[in-house]
């Protein structure tokens, strides 16, 4: 939620206490080897700690350079200050807990972010090709992550509590304060998270994660923090606890703006002193001293010290509004008071504790819960909207989300129909996650199972560097059934992503999947008549003449496609993304030891299969790689190591081309990210553990490889592309990538 340039007037005013804590290196090293015992020996500990998963991944994320960025890089750093925190002396247990789906007040909030997200990858770009420095640290000045690193990243850490005793993790329904801000009372522990809310909850403890310092040295192994208590706040005010939650409200948060109440803003600027040095911070002086003229009063009539904290905030509200001039429009007066309530709920945990959903069945929910489907589909049931969210790409392009336009139509009817199947509506009451707010429970659906004709949501997008929205009318065919077995699952998969062919259904699995995805794109990129297989082999122009718009008589060339903004596939492209995939797949599937161990068995792809049922591939191509932590710890990096990147220089040689390859890269991230949602739409990950992992779709991405590929390519075909751009001295594994790589162009070009 997050109050107003709170976070800045306390880091200016507040003097917070400084601290650490030890790590014990006995514990960090043996968790560093894999071994993961550590059961708290049975004794109780003191020391809990809440983290808020948003602003965790945000505290990564700023350390590391964003271009070329690399999700290997991120998964490290994680890693590393995971096994730090868990190896703190005197800690019981590390609580993650993720935001869930937006309420109205919170979809506007991250609306009005989401235009400075576009801003930012414009700014970010332009900085991009202008910068010259070989190996410069560059990031934008506003993260945006692709949607797909924020569910790998959520993955990772709900793979690792199965294996780290002190680690668990939560899915709040809707925004994680309340959550997080309960967990810390029930087990009397501190919150780690930027948002300026937890300076007004009553908890324990807060941490701003900006002040954690972790060090970890010979001579030094120790994480500095400083701590707050909300007793600070209330002392340098002159106010008690119990009027903190009023005082953010009127200070201004996501609730409340004080500037749409002409009178009450007027009224609490007279006690602004305009002598002060800073105007801004007497902004909450003025809120405080205009909540003290209400003291005396509140205090008169509450003289009992068993009133409860909600019975007093009834009664500073009550008093405040006698107290406070009335605006003028009456309508405004009773939603400035009801806005007031509700936010000060919301601080106080007493809001909503029972949460009706109904409009989601149990069976999604549990999945959610469970880490299987993620917040941006819930939002299309329970809010009937989608985010097309802004990540990196060269806005002179047309927007990357325009690729997966008709897929996603496609994931919307699927999910509803998941949801309408078997209908039953779910009734949650809320204990540690599903804290709702206000506008929330309106969000329901009526208890009967008519399933409607269709279904409407909004779209938000980018659309000429600004954040637009369309409507989207689904419609809902009641005579369809949602897959119920794997194989119908699969089979629905492949149909999706143009890949339900026999030279596929070959493949192992792991390869299949990278397979359909690169398949999906190329075809689409046909239909749209954005691909020039100028030059291309006969395969290619097979390939193009089976899936081509039956409007178009002509192979396409770019001299063909007059409108500068599309993004034109070529084949060195084309071929470079899928090169770029198999080196990525060097970290997981595709490693060097894996390769080493089961020399004879990786030589044999694909096997000759007779039966090419899902579940006969996943027991014939079985892979330890279905836990993403124990692929980090076991695998740690890449197999594959580029040579020397000359990045900066051929970026300013061919500035065009590299334009291009960031939208191509950018378009085939968003086909990742709908093959991932599929998957969960699907509960393929959660009915096979193989899929567990493979769903984030990580393993198939790294964009500097993708880069360096499409300059090799474009000047050199692709043949002996991995002896010639990785650095590794076993030339019998870059061999054996090199006939993958073949495998999977061939065989995405097949037709039968």
């Amino acid at each position: 939620m997050g109050v107003k340039k709170l976070n800045a007037f306390m880091t200016k005013n507040i003097k917070l206490e400084h601290s650490h804590w030890n790590i014990d290196k006995k514990e960090y090293y043996q968790l560093q080897n894999n071994e993961y015992t550590m059961d708290n020996k049975n004794e109780k500990n003191e020391l809990n700690l809440i983290i808020d998963a948003n602003s965790f991944f945000y505290y990564l994320a700023n350390q590391l350079k964003w271009f070329v960025f690399d999700n290997i890089s991120f998964f490290k750093l994680l890693k590393k200050y995971l096994f730090q925190l868990l190896a703190i002396n005197n800690l019981e247990k590390i609580f993650f807990v993720f935001d869930g789906m937006d309420t109205d007040i919170k979809k506007n909030t991250n609306l009005g972010r989401a235009d400075k997200r576009v801003k930012s990858i414009k700014k970010f770009y332009n900085k991009i090709v202008s910068n010259k420095k070989k190996n410069g640290f560059l990031k934008p000045e506003k993260i945006c992550a692709t949607p797909l690193l924020k569910v790998a990243y959520a993955q990772l850490l709900f793979d690792a509590k199965d294996y780290l005793k002190k680690l668990d993790v939560r899915f709040s329904l809707f925004e994680a304060d309340s959550d997080i801000a309960y967990l810390a009372k029930k087990y009397n522990g501190y919150v780690i998270s930027n948002d300026s809310d937890f300076y007004i909850y009553d908890i324990p403890g807060y941490i701003n994660i900006e002040s954690l310092i972790f060090t970890f040295t010979q001579k030094s192994s120790k994480i500095y923090y400083k701590i707050y208590k909300n007793t600070a706040l209330t002392e340098y005010l002159g106010i008690s606890k119990e009027y903190l939650p009023i005082f953010a409200t009127l200070c201004d948060n996501d609730y409340f703006t004080l500037s749409k109440y002409p009178s009450l803003l007027s009224q609490i600027n007279h006690y602004n002193n305009r002598d002060g040095d800073d105007v801004k911070s007497n902004k909450y002086i003025s809120v405080s001293k205009f909540l003290l003229e209400i003291k005396e009063n509140v205090d008169k009539k509450c003289s009992s010290p068993d009133t409860s904290v909600e019975e007093k905030q009834k009664l500073i509200i009550s008093e405040l509004f006698k107290f406070k001039n009335k605006e003028k429009n009456e309508d405004l007066e009773k939603l400035c008071y009801t806005n007031l309530v509700n936010s000060v709920n919301e601080y106080n945990l007493t809001a909503l504790k029972y949460t009706d959903i109904k409009c989601i069945n149990k069976d999604i929910l549990h999945s959610y819960y469970n880490g299987k489907i993620y917040d941006l589909l819930l939002n299309v049931l329970y809010n009937h909207f989608y985010k097309c969210t802004q990540y990196f790409e060269n806005l002179n392009k047309e927007n990357c989300w325009l690729i997966t336009k008709k897929l996603r139509l496609e994931l919307y009817e699927l999910l509803l129909l998941r949801n309408y199947q078997e209908y039953k509506p779910s009734h949650t009451t809320t204990t540690t996650t599903a804290t709702a707010t206000a506008t929330a429970t309106n969000k329901t659906q009526s208890n009967n199972n008519t399933i409607p004709k269709e279904y409407s949501i909004l779209e938000y997008y980018t659309d000429d560097n600004k954040i637009a929205h369309k409507e989207i009318i689904i419609p809902i065919d009641s005579t369809k059934t949602f897959p119920t077995t794997l194989e119908e699952k699969f089979i629905k998969y492949l149909d999706t992503f143009h890949s339900n062919i026999d030279s596929i259904k070959k493949l192992p699995y792991y390869l299949m999947v990278g397979v359909a995805n690169l398949r999906f794109y190329l075809i689409e990129k046909i239909k749209n008549n954005t691909f020039a297989p100028e030059g291309s082999s006969n395969s290619y122009i097979q390939f193009y003449n089976t899936y081509k718009n039956n409007n178009e008589r002509n192979i396409p060339d770019e001299k063909n496609i007059s409108n500068t903004k599309t993004t034109v596939l070529h084949t060195y492209e084309f071929e470079a993304l899928v090169a770029s995939c198999v080196a990525a797949l060097s970290f997981s599937y595709l490693h060097k030891s894996i390769y080493i161990k089961s020399r004879k068995y990786v030589k044999d792809i694909p096997k000759n299969l007779s039966n090419f049922s899902i579940e006969n591939n996943l027991k014939e191509n079985k892979m330890d790689c279905s836990n993403t932590f124990t692929i980090l710890t076991k695998h740690y990096n890449r197999s594959l190591k580029l040579k020397r990147s000359k990045l900066p220089k051929k970026i300013h040689n061919d500035i065009s081309q590299f334009g291009n390859s960031v939208q191509i890269y950018a378009e085939f991230i968003n086909v990742l990210l709908g093959n991932c949602q599929l998957m969960q739409i699907l509960k393929l990950n959660d009915a096979k553990e193989e899929f567990n992992s493979l769903f984030t779709m990580y393993h198939y991405s790294w964009e500097e490889a993708f880069y360096s590929m499409v300059d090799y390519i474009k000047e050199n075909g692709g043949e002996s592309i991995f002896n010639e751009l990785f650095d590794i001295k076993n030339k019998d594994y870059l061999n054996f990538l090199e006939k993958v790589y073949s495998l999977m162009l061939n065989t995405i070009l097949s037709l039968n």
